[in-house]
């Protein structure tokens, strides 16, 4: 199961859990009123039957409630409301609360509620009460006579019938999709002003939508389809350049087509609606949004609501007489007195539809991560596919001379093989570390030699830690002083060494003088390492018996103990130097660099070969920047690639950027990585730009339409 359908569950429980403790708690309010108050008197039979519709709870309309009894109380207190209507109905509703109970509030009773002291007939259903009648001014049995009146107006508003329109219709549409609470009474007098001018509102035809109008309404959609099957198309990409077989690519190709028919070329079968030609007098409606509404409530008289764009917002007159077409089935409008239409209107008016292109600029923008991580260099791949489709042939340099003078352009397809260096970069910004850059070869140029004065004699014997030589302890070896059971219990070696290795540390730490001071060349951090060593050297080893007349001089003896100790000591030391003599090496070759050609190779970084000169074996670095000080060439190369970029550097060299063949690659993967490759930048190139600009337009849009505070 998916981390999103896990989240949408547990904020579901949450919700529900949420509702059921609401539930708990506005039971025992409504025990403690019901036992605190008398009931006034029994609901009649036509109370009972209109409040039929809500005797069902929010979350749970599957589970039907009873009313607690036929008894009928006086509620007195504020009204409130808690909370807002999301028009989910899996999310909890709004709540009105009257002196601290729940209460539901029937048909249109809320036109005739408001914030203020109220005298309710209640009765009890649940965990909440039911308004029958309150302030002299609601009544239920009314209201369900109101409310079928209506349902009977809204079939004639369907049908398009002729005539006048006796009862409200449209508030609570346009007020759902506008997320605010609209009202069809106003002002009695005012209203009666309005009639006596101007008449009834009327409904006078139907015609069914034009093409324009139904395209306006339900728009292209937001392209999740195109881009599913996009998204399927590269994993078949993906899956045909890693196997070089052509069936993956011919069906992601193909899937590719569908992809670009669905988003542009499809239309999607829709039936007209139905729209009322209306006249009446027209009434404003407040906003509750009007910097962001794309759309303007109005109504005419206190019969019929609609909606009309924002953009129309000139030519609405309150209290003129108006004529308009509405939709029978949302009640927007579509033609408003004859001179504004949606059937006419210039397209840059209407909605910009930013949605779908944003869509496919994310699946574009996962497309090119994607591609990238399967390939080294898509444009690269692109070259080669063309250069393969063409049948050409690599033309073959076998100098820098030769690239110098022949200057190959952008996505030239060429080969070379020859011996060069490996480019040495300045220190990185983060670490301060010299970089030997083995994607990067310098091809001719200058390449002296120079000279590189310190000590590396007997360094990568202190790297490997087998500056000392020793075998084990044998019998012949042991001295008289010690017993024959020490000696099998012992865990003593011979070094066989000793004198080599005191002059190899002496001529390190000390320039070749025993007892002197440490030398001025050595890194301070070696110092220590190299006192430790030279003064282990001469006291660290166990005593033998001095060698008879005409013997060979004993050898002297150490411990695996010792042994292990010595060695980490001479390993760090050689670490230390070695470290040293790289950092001279890289500051002494790196201003060296200049000419020739640099050919870098674009490698994916798990086969780059740039050597850091912390990160890496140091003694075969070492090794490589000595030859470079030696003036050889000493790494060979053999390319094939295209031409990816051309320039120069500072220090004059022609750089080329070589895209290469990975070894072992077949054609057909490079022609499928290069169908990828240039699918995902049409992607790019046209919903990017498209999604950018239409979402920067609504915006300005909306900062248009803001009043100025």
């Amino acid at each position: 199961m998916s981390l999103p359908v896990l989240v949408a569950l547990a904020e579901r429980n949450a919700e529900f859990n949420s509702f059921r403790h609401r539930q708990a708690h506005a039971a025992k309010a409504a025990d403690r009123f019901i036992r605190s108050s008398p009931f006034i008197r029994s609901i009649t039979a036509e109370e009972e039957e209109a409040l039929q519709p809500y005797l069902v709870e929010a979350l749970v309309p599957h589970d039907p409630i009873t009313l607690r009894s036929k008894g009928v109380y006086r509620l007195r207190g504020v009204h409130s409301r808690l909370g807002e209507d999301s028009g989910d109905p899996h999310k909890p509703p709004a709540v009105d609360m009257i002196n601290g109970l729940e209460v539901k509030v029937p048909y249109d009773a809320r036109d005739y509620l408001d914030d203020s002291v109220v005298s309710a007939d209640v009765v009890f259903a649940g965990h909440y009460a039911i308004l029958l009648r309150f302030n002299d001014t609601f009544d239920i049995v009314e209201g369900h006579g109101r409310f079928k009146l209506t349902e009977a107006q809204l079939a004639r508003w369907m049908a398009g019938e002729a005539g006048a329109v006796e009862h409200a219709i449209g508030f609570d549409v346009v007020g759902k999709r506008l997320r605010r609470t609209l009202t069809h009474s106003a002002d009695a007098k005012t209203e009666q002003t309005i009639s006596e001018a101007v008449g009834a509102v009327r409904i006078l035809a139907q015609r069914p939508e034009t093409p324009a109008e139904l395209k306006r309404r339900k728009g292209p959609g937001l392209g999740f389809l195109s881009g599913l099957i996009w998204l399927l198309a590269f994993y078949l990409f993906a899956i045909g350049q890693e196997s070089g077989q052509w069936a993956s690519g011919v069906v992601a190709l193909c899937l590719s087509v569908l992809a670009i028919w669905l988003f542009w070329f499809r239309r999607k079968r829709h039936e007209p609606v139905g729209v009322n030609l209306v006249e009446g007098p027209l009434r404003l409606l407040p906003h509750a949004n009007p910097d962001w509404a794309a759309e303007h409530a109005v109504a005419l008289s206190d019969k019929l609501a609609f909606t009309v764009p924002y953009y129309w917002e000139h030519e609405l007159a309150d209290r003129a007489v108006t004529r308009a077409e509405v939709r029978v089935t949302d009640f927007s409008c579509v033609s408003f007195n004859g001179k504004l239409s949606l059937d006419q209107e210039r397209p840059y008016r209407g909605p910009l539809r930013w949605g779908r292109h944003l869509v496919l600029a994310i699946v574009a923008c996962l497309g090119l991560l994607w591609v990238q991580s399967e390939s080294q260099n898509p444009f690269a791949d692109v070259l080669w596919g063309f250069h393969h489709l063409q049948g050409s042939s690599p033309v073959l340099y076998a100098s820098a001379e030769d690239i110098i003078a022949a200057k190959p352009h952008i996505g030239s397809l060429i080969a070379v093989e020859g011996d060069g260096r490996c480019q040495i970069g300045a220190p990185s910004s983060v670490h301060g570390s010299y970089r030997l850059n083995c994607d990067a070869v310098r091809w001719g140029g200058t390449a002296q030699p120079i000279e590189f004065s310190r000590r590396i004699e007997h360094l990568g014997e202190m790297y490997d830690a087998t500056l000392i030589k020793a075998h084990r302890l044998q019998l012949e070896d042991l001295p008289r002083s010690v017993p024959l059971e020490a000696f099998l219990s012992s865990d003593l070696f011979v070094v066989v060494n000793h004198a080599q290795a005191v002059d190899a540390i002496r001529n390190l730490c000390f320039d070749g003088q025993p007892g002197q001071k440490l030398s001025p060349s050595l890194p301070n951090s070696a110092l220590m390492a190299c006192v430790l060593t030279d003064e282990f050297l001469r006291k660290g080893f166990h005593p033998v018996r001095p060698a008879e007349e005409g013997e060979t001089p004993r050898s002297p003896l150490i411990s695996r103990a010792d042994i292990d100790g010595f060695n980490l000591q001479v390993r760090f030391l050689g670490q230390q130097v070695i470290a040293d003599n790289i950092r001279a090496l890289f500051e002494q070759l790196a201003p060296l660099q200049a000419g020739g050609v640099l050919l870098v190779v674009e490698m994916p970084k798990s086969k780059s070969r740039t050597y850091v000169e912390r990160y890496t074996d140091q003694k075969k670095l070492m090794d490589r920047l000595l030859a470079y000080a030696n003036g050889e060439q000493s790494d060979n190369f053999n390319l094939e690639g295209v031409v990816t970029s051309r320039g120069q550097t500072a220090d004059g060299a022609i750089k080329l950027t070589l895209g290469i063949r990975e070894p072992g690659e077949s054609d057909v993967s490079r022609i499928i990585r290069a169908c990828w490759a240039l699918l995902v930048l049409l992607l790019l190139l046209l919903h990017v730009p498209a999604a950018l600009w239409k979402i920067t337009r609504t915006l300005v849009r909306s900062l248009v339409r803001r009043p100025a505070n």
